[in-house]
């Protein structure tokens, strides 16, 4: 794991209650096109922050796959998911170049602060193998900015980097979304 990846022993920053504000959940799940009886793969989901909202936009038809690389974020969500007797989220632990979910089977895929962790193509290229025809890729991360919280500039990526990046990995890009504070970008896509 390089120094780009967020820690599991940092995990309870990820909860914590000041967090929300940082968000527009109503904002980024209708901007996003979040609806009804969708499946969604909550890519780097950590203990299930965006997981849980989007659980309930997508209903008991619906389905957010919650996938992570790190068994212990995904065993704290679970422990949450049993504590909050959610039923329509599934836990997926994978690898940055092989997510075990089926081709083609997913309407949007989701990544919140995950892009500058990203180590090459692999995971886009799974998403892409993951997404159903013209399926949604939706990207929040940070500005390309010096702030005192979140990743060091030298790790943040600009809008136009991810741009590329998912152009050429066969993404077309669709739009921008606010997902919030002013220190984070959204970015939707489509699957070429």
């Amino acid at each position: 794991m390089h120094d780009r990846k967020f820690s599991p022993e940092r995990m309870a920053r990820l909860d914590r209650p000041d967090r929300t504000k940082e968000y527009d959940f109503p904002g980024i799940i209708s901007g996003i096109g979040i609806t009804g009886g969708m499946t969604i793969a909550d890519i780097g989901a950590g203990t299930g922050f965006f997981s849980f909202p989007f659980s309930m936009a997508v209903g008991s038809k619906g389905k957010v796959m919650a996938v992570d690389i790190s068994q212990e974020m995904l065993d704290a969500l679970r422990s949450k998911m049993d504590a909050q007797r959610v039923s329509n989220i599934e836990t997926v632990h994978s690898f940055e170049d092989k997510i075990p979910i089926p081709a083609s089977s997913v309407d949007i895929a989701f990544m919140s602060n995950v892009f500058h962790e990203l180590e090459g193509v692999g995971t886009l290229m799974e998403i892409k193998r993951i997404l159903k025809p013209s399926g949604k890729l939706a990207i929040i991360d940070y500005r390309k900015k010096h702030e005192e919280s979140g990743p060091p500039y030298h790790h943040r990526l600009s809008r136009q980097t991810v741009k590329n990046t998912c152009s050429k990995t066969g993404f077309k890009f669709s739009e921008e979304f606010i997902p919030g504070s002013g220190s984070r970008y959204g970015l939707i896509f489509i699957k070429k």
